[in-house]
């Protein structure tokens, strides 16, 4: 299974299905971890996402570790959708230092974000 069908087979396991057994979330968990390099930011908000939806979670602390981390290392690269995922992906985490770098490139590359100002944001909605 490449890792396109991982974050696919998560997402529809956790929202779809709604299957919540252990050996098929360590399943997916084990198949992530091999191949994390090769996904995509959204890809691993994706997977964190989908993981901490059901209850109880079923796939270890060290795997939701390791998708923030490969997130916190993409921060500071991500363009604007990227950093939405992000904040969507981990909204339950309450990871005070994953919202802080990311307000702050938030605001460190405005300019390139919304070239005509925040203004012209603002106006068009």
């Amino acid at each position: 299974m490449n890792h396109d069908q991982i974050v696919d087979l998560s997402l529809y396991l956790a929202f779809e299905a709604k299957v919540n057994t252990k050996e098929v979330w360590r399943a997916i968990e084990d198949a992530s971890l091999t191949s994390l390099h090769l996904f995509s930011t959204k890809q691993i908000c994706q997977l964190e996402w989908a993981s901490v939806q059901l209850k109880p979670k079923q796939t270890t602390p060290r795997f939701n570790t390791l998708l923030i981390k490969h997130a916190l290392e993409q921060v500071h690269n991500c363009n604007l959708d990227d950093l939405i995922n992000i904040l969507q992906g981990f909204r339950q985490k309450g990871n005070k230092d994953m919202y802080r770098q990311v307000r702050q490139t938030m605001i460190n590359r405005k300019r390139g974000f919304f070239p005509k100002g925040v203004e012209s944001v603002e106006s068009a909605n």
